[in-house]
């Protein structure tokens, strides 16, 4: 991300105007981020290494 604003603000902003789902992936889950996170009521927050199959079951129930 460019500037000074995070993965958590970024989804913030994009919240505020969009109705789309949101979901996290970190290498940094500490309860603060998980608890800021949550605010934006993401469909998933994944902690890093994260595998192809969860990513893919994430957005398949999306399509349904």
């Amino acid at each position: 991300l460019k500037g000074n604003i995070n993965g958590i603000e970024s989804a913030e902003k994009i919240a505020e105007t969009k109705n789309i789902p949101l979901a996290f992936i970190s290498g940094y889950a500490s309860k603060y981020i998980k608890e800021q996170a949550q605010k934006v009521n993401p469909v998933a927050f994944l902690e890093k290494p994260v595998s192809i199959n969860k990513i893919k079951e994430i957005v398949d129930k999306l399509r349904e």
